[in-house]
């Protein structure tokens, strides 16, 4: 990594690190041990530990969040999924980012979350 991603990773990670009761939403448990490993010590939603369709995921996310992050990959699935839970979560009155995601996988040279590294 150069020294300026290395900046822009240490702002990035800054900021992740100073968003107290907002959820982050990944697809599993690799990207949780990835986001990690990066120090972000926050509330993790799982997509793929849910037992419900993604309307309802929203739904169980809008009832204890109003902010969410999220932590998506940028492959295929990963792009029809945050396609649909903005769609959703936005319906259901949740601010939602995914410039932390895009930003974080552009530093790193990564199309997918769990596939962060930071050598």
């Amino acid at each position: 990594m150069l020294n300026r991603e290395l900046e822009q990773l240490k702002e990035l990670l800054e900021r992740l690190q100073s968003t107290k009761g907002t959820i982050f939403v990944v697809e599993g448990q690799k990207d949780v041990a990835a986001l990690r490993t990066l120090n972000i010590d926050a509330d993790f939603f799982l997509l793929s530990r849910s037992k419900r369709s993604l309307y309802e995921s929203a739904e169980v996310i809008s009832k204890r969040y109003n902010r969410a992050i999220l932590m998506l990959d940028q492959d295929q699935k990963g792009k029809e999924l945050t396609k649909r839970m903005v769609n959703y979560l936005q319906r259901l009155g949740v601010h939602v980012n995914t410039k932390y995601a895009r930003t974080l996988l552009n530093i790193t040279r990564s199309s997918t979350i769990e596939g962060i590294t930071l050598e």
